[in-house]
């Protein structure tokens, strides 16, 4: 059977006991301070698929973060009064593929897009 602090889930780090004693290993010492949780609030997955697809996740989450700030600040550059014609082009292009890629709603890109070049042309 396996010991309370078996395996944990916190905000994404994983912590692990050793069965020798309560030695915690922790990918991150930002969260070294958190107090012990009890066993099934967080769970990991025991199934192979499942703990793949917890990768998959998170590895997707990391990239649409990333993604999706860079599609913000692209926006943003491209709303400047000083933006040129190659930065609202940037904007544009990665909205649509932001939309294509389902990052963000088609109608959304859309919206953004016409606003940007409403403010472009007046």
């Amino acid at each position: 059977m396996r010991g309370v602090l078996d395996r944990w889930l916190v905000s994404g780090y994983v912590f692990q006991s050793v069965r020798r004693g309560l030695e915690l290993f922790c990918t991150s010492p930002l969260v070294s301070y958190l107090p012990f949780i009890p066993a099934g609030v967080f769970s990991v997955p025991n199934i192979k698929s499942a703990k793949k697809d917890l990768r998959k996740s998170r590895a997707a989450a990391v990239r649409n973060r990333a993604q999706r700030s860079a599609l913000r600040t692209a926006v943003k550059r491209a709303k400047l009064a000083t933006a040129g014609a190659d930065d609202r082009l940037s904007a544009v292009s990665l909205l649509d593929r932001a939309a294509r890629k389902g990052l963000i709603h088609r109608n959304a890109a859309a919206r953004q897009k016409s606003k940007l070049a409403k403010a472009a042309n007046g």
